[in-house]
């Protein structure tokens, strides 16, 4: 039978981190020859951006 446990900790997500389109642009990233768009308002893509960017450490 199946335990239930009781975690005292509250749960925390980031949506940037289940997005749809991050986590197809992560895919992307990992096929040979490939570049990933991301195509929208610029508030939208710019918080992927700013994801990417602190991902990968990069200026």
């Amino acid at each position: 039978m199946a335990e239930i446990i009781h975690w005292k900790k509250a749960l925390a997500v980031n949506p940037l981190k289940v997005s749809q389109t991050l986590g197809a642009s992560l895919v992307f990233l990992g096929i040979r020859h490939s570049l990933p768009l991301m195509h929208g308002s610029q508030g939208c893509t710019a918080f992927g951006k700013v994801f990417f960017v602190r991902h990968f450490r990069e200026p």
